[in-house]
Parts: C-alpha cells; sequence; structure tokens
C-alpha cells in the first residue's frame, strides 16, 4: 500500500517483466530515484509500478525525472 509511479500496464506477464528490465537499465542512469520497480497484476493486467513513496511530492519529483530521463510519462497510483 503507499504511492506509486505507474509506468506501464500489460495483458502479458512476459511483456511486463521484459519491459520491467528494459525500465531497470535506463534508469541506472537517473540519479536519486527511490523505490523498487515492481509488477503487480490487477484486473487482468500486469502493472509495472515504482515505489512506494512517502509523499506525492516524492514521487512527483521522480516522475519529472523519468520523464526527463527516458521520455516515459508515470501515471501516479495510490493503493
Amino acid at each position: 500500500r503507499g504511492i506509486f509511479l505507474q509506468l506501464g500496464a500489460f495483458s502479458s506477464r512476459n511483456n511486463a517483466e521484459n519491459f520491467r528490465g528494459r525500465v531497470k537499465r535506463e534508469f541506472a542512469q537517473v540519479d536519486g530515484l527511490k523505490g523498487e520497480i515492481d509488477i503487480e497484476l490487477r484486473a487482468n493486467l500486469y502493472r509495472v509500478q515504482i515505489g512506494p513513496y512517502a509523499t506525492r511530492a516524492l514521487a512527483n519529483a521522480d516522475s519529472e525525472k523519468i520523464r526527463e530521463a527516458v521520455e516515459i510519462k508515470p501515471v501516479l497510483v495510490v493503493r
């Protein structure tokens, strides 16, 4: 539970795993990213998310870093 950034959602676990591997490599160049990249199955979709974050402000700060570094636009998720 907490605040997460969703990076992508896939109908196939394999596609989600491949995407997670790719973003892990790309995120190595992003300074100060917090949280683990996990896959959560919900509503028949494998959701690739990073977190949890203590506050929305911290999540938004990492969202900006991600957008600038790897051109992915994360979606803020509270669960």
